[in-house]
């Protein structure tokens, strides 16, 4: 497949339309998490729809729905993803769109739900200052 861009709830109907009956709804839900205001999806969606999303797509949706329904659900949850549709998707510090290096980054410790959307660079960056800082 190639590259997408949702846009509205339009978009997102064309796509669903390519999608054989029994995945539709599925399909739906997936690119509404992924581009829209949808912000729990169950990870058995994205293996069942593999076939009809980019690769892009399936990481981003793999990648936010461990925020929410995997292990680092109680860490980070809603807010989180909500912080990484808000990025879109990209950098906060450098702009990198590379979805495989972007990582949520606590701005006050581990129990607080303020987070920056980071490539790994800026994140060991921005952590390496905080542990300097906290040295001295």
């Amino acid at each position: 497949m190639g590259k997408y861009i949702m846009k509205n709830d339009t978009d997102i109907s064309k796509r669903v339309m390519m999608a054989d009956d029994e995945n539709k709804f599925n399909l739906r839900r997936i690119l509404s998490f992924v581009y829209g205001q949808k912000n729990r999806i169950k990870k058995r969606m994205i293996s069942d729809c593999s076939k009809y999303l980019t690769d892009v797509e399936y990481t981003m949706a793999n990648a936010l729905a461990n925020y929410v329904v995997g292990p680092k659900n109680k860490v980070y949850g809603v807010k989180a993803v909500r912080k990484i549709k808000k990025a879109k998707y990209k950098c906060e510090n450098c702009n990198e769109n590379d979805i495989r290096c972007l990582e949520v980054h606590h701005l006050e410790g581990k129990t607080v739900k303020k987070f920056k959307y980071l490539c790994a660079n800026c994140h060991k960056l921005i952590q390496w200052k905080e542990r300097k800082q906290k040295d001295r």
